[in-house]
């Protein structure tokens, strides 16, 4: 099980909004996540994610690698606070981000190494703004670069929901497609 740690400033609002989530919560959505039913898949990863699919067993491989990651090889998760005009991994952290991680050196390779601990940036004050739901969407949108090395192709629920339909290997690929896909699993429970 992984440590929780919160460094450079992150308000104790923030850390409560956090710990609503995070590991508990985080913890059984990730590990349900492997075993879901093809709906939820179509929805998020278009109908190849599914079945004898083009990228269904992608998909599962990536779904296995961050309940493997989160459940097993985790050891901490911290949560740094980096405020507007600075800097996290040459991005200018700008108004209107929510949060931000460094991705795996490995990029989309599925068997690469991620360490043990994964540091996500709060940026600004926009994780504490947003609706519990999309704050827990916001956590593994940024899990998921650093798990599994997803990019950021679109933005927005209509957004990833149009991608999974017109193209699925992109959305497989999509942090914002993960991140509604393990929203709408936590809303399922």
């Amino acid at each position: 099980m992984y440590r929780i740690r919160f460094e450079g400033g992150v308000s104790s609002d923030e850390q409560a909004a956090i710990a609503e989530w995070v590991p508990k919560t985080l913890d059984t959505v990730i590990g349900q996540g492997v075993g879901v039913g093809d709906h939820l898949l179509t929805r998020w990863f278009g109908a190849s994610a599914t079945g004898a699919g083009t990228n269904a067993s992608d998909c599962l491989a990536k779904r296995q690698k961050m309940s493997d990651y989160v459940l097993r090889q985790c050891q901490v998760i911290t949560f740094v606070k980096k405020l507007y005009g600075k800097k996290v991994d040459k991005a200018e952290v700008v108004e209107g981000d929510l949060a931000q991680v460094m991705r795996s050196c490995f990029g989309n390779d599925p068997d690469g190494f991620v360490p043990s601990g994964v540091r996500i940036y709060v940026l600004g004050n926009g994780l504490i703004e947003q609706d519990a739901h999309e704050r827990f969407n916001t956590i593994t949108h940024e899990l998921s670069h650093r798990v599994i090395g997803t990019t950021d192709w679109v933005y927005g629920k209509q957004e990833s929901l149009d991608l999974a339909t017109t193209k699925p290997a992109k959305a497989a690929d999509c942090a914002e497609n993960w991140g509604y896909f393990y929203q709408e699993l936590l809303e399922s429970l």
